[in-house]
């Protein structure tokens, strides 16, 4: 069976075109057998155009992530002509067809790139939209929604359109563990529009591995999709250091920042880019990485305790066995 979201050259070709307006402007589209919404543009993909064209939006290029044959991007592309969109996929013939799409509407501020996720994606964006492929699957979806953290500007923005029922209450979840200001900004019909404001960006990475008390984040790539390029990005919440109302209250606050520093460090490496992005952290993002850090080690704890108990009442059961056969 032929997915949207994968590749299959041997895919009998049937072209479908059509004329739909969005953004304010008439586009011509042509689409196939083995892309995503072949007959129309689907609802969720316009009430996302229809929100972000809304919005008032930061200055930076803009990336398509799973642009299929590109209405997302190239609505966007047609309504800012004064800006670089980059519209990515790893369907091929998605992508050949978003190349001809945007050749017949004069589309030329556009740039086209096969990528999962964002393997092939380079640089940073002002706003990153997606209409993320659901069927290939949760894991698949978090990496674009978590991953989007490298590839934000510091004032970036994120836009998604999920369903309700298709897990959009989940990826706020997520969202909210990742970026500090994740809010749904539309409800139509039982579409979500999820959006970030202004990154900022905690440490993802509780990782909890215990028989009954798993708590993890199934990302693609690494356990920690974040790393160190997200906290920078995070980390940019500018400004100088607030003095501290008292001598005590400033060496306390040192205290805590020499703590986070080690856990991050202790993640990510002793580089000078990781230091850069400490220096920059501000008070209450050393709070927020001091409670992940003292959560670990409490999960930590726990689970050394748990395996103890383990490990001690399997001896006894050994134990036991051994008695039970020398009788």
């Amino acid at each position: 069976m032929n997915h949207y979201y994968t590749n299959d050259p041997d895919l009998a070709h049937d072209e479908h075109s059509f004329d739909f307006e969005l953004g304010g402007h008439s586009l011509r589209f042509t689409s196939d057998n083995g892309v995503f919404s072949k007959h129309t543009v689907d609802f969720g993909s316009r009430v996302l155009i229809a929100t972000i064209l809304a919005e008032e939006l930061p200055a930076g290029p803009i990336l398509d992530v799973g642009t299929g044959y590109g209405p997302i991007g190239l609505a966007l592309a047609k309504r800012f002509p004064d800006r670089q969109v980059t519209m990515s996929d790893v369907n091929e013939r998605a992508l050949a067809l978003a190349q001809r799409n945007a050749t017949d509407n004069d589309i030329s501020n556009v740039t086209i790139v096969e990528s999962s996720m964002y393997d092939q994606i380079d640089g940073q964006f002002g706003v990153i939209v997606t209409n993320p492929p659901i069927r290939a699957g949760k894991t698949i979806v978090s990496g674009i929604l978590a991953g989007a953290a490298e590839h934000l500007l510091p004032h970036g923005q994120l836009y998604a359109v999920i369903q309700k029922k298709q897990g959009a209450p989940s990826a706020l979840k997520l969202m909210k563990t990742i970026y500090q200001d994740a809010s749904i900004v539309k409800k139509e019909h039982g579409y979500y529009i999820l959006k970030i404001d202004k990154i900022s960006v905690f440490i993802l990475g509780v990782v909890h591995s215990g028989q009954d008390r798993k708590e993890q984040y199934d990302m693609t790539k690494s356990k920690y999709l974040a790393l160190g390029g997200a906290v920078a990005a995070a980390a940019i919440a500018a400004g100088a250091f607030v003095c501290a109302k008292s001598l005590t209250e400033y060496f306390e606050r040192q205290h805590q920042r020499r703590q986070v520093e080690g856990f991050v460090k202790k993640i990510f490496g002793d580089s000078d880019r990781v230091q850069t992005v400490l220096d920059k952290l501000s008070d209450d993002d050393v709070a927020s990485l001091l409670r992940v850090s003292d959560k670990l080690r409490s999960l930590k704890d726990s689970a050394s305790e748990y395996a103890g108990s383990a490990r001690d009442q399997g001896m006894a059961a050994i134990d036991r066995l051994k008695a039970a056969l020398s009788h």
